[in-house]
Order: structure tokens, then C-alpha cells, then sequence
């Protein structure tokens, strides 16, 4: 298997080329969860909770795995 070859760009660059190519550049500021932004906005938070946890995915399986045991399988907090 043999590899394309880097052509310049049009400036002669070969690296910038071949950065363009595979170099991923994420746009900055990064965007961090709303936990971690100040002033706290509720309705943000409930946002981003609601479209990271509850789509049917691993992470909703695990916490409704973890509800269902301890419903289940630990005592009563009375005894």
C-alpha cells in the first residue's frame, strides 16, 4: 500500500499541506459544561443533564442499573 504524496500548498508549504490534511484545530474558547460556568444557569444545566444522561445510552443503563439494586438488594434505612 503505498501512501499519496504531500503536495505543497500554494505558498510551497508542504507541512502546513499536510496539516490541513489530518491536524484537527478545535475552535477556541473550548465550550465547557454549564456545571463549571459562572453565573450558574439552571435551565442550561437541566439541558445538558437531560441530553447527556437520559438518551438510551451506557451511561442511562448504568443508572438505572444502580436504582434497581439499591431499590432492590440493600435494607431498609429504618432497620
Amino acid at each position: 500500500m503505498t501512501q499519496p504524496a504531500i503536495r505543497a500548498d500554494s505558498t510551497g508549504d508542504t507541512a502546513r499541506a499536510a496539516n490541513k490534511r489530518w491536524h484537527y484545530i478545535p475552535e477556541v474558547p473550548l465550550r465547557v459544561s454549564p456545571l463549571f460556568r459562572i453565573p450558574l444557569q439552571s435551565a442550561a444545566i437541566g439541558k445538558w443533564i437531560v441530553g447527556g444522561w437520559f438518551p438510551p445510552t451506557e451511561r442511562l443503563i448504568i443508572l438505572l442499573l444502580a436504582a434497581v439494586s439499591w431499590f432492590f438488594f440493600h435494607p431498609a434505612l429504618m432497620r
